[in-house]
């Protein structure tokens, strides 16, 4: 299985999240919710990162 190069990465990251926002706002969430939720998401996705410890 080829793996992803950053940029493709980063690529995924931005569209997973517009896509989660465009769900969110369709149903008519408050840009509060929709704001917390983006946070959230970002919060996962760095956890999903590789680390740079020297690998």
């Amino acid at each position: 299985m080829p793996v992803a190069g950053s940029e493709e990465l980063v690529e995924f990251e931005t569209d997973v999240l517009a896509e989660v926002m465009l769900a969110c706002a369709a149903p008519g969430l408050s840009d509060a919710t929709i704001s917390s939720e983006a946070v959230h998401i970002e919060q996962v996705l760095g956890l999903a990162r590789p680390t740079r410890c020297g690998r």
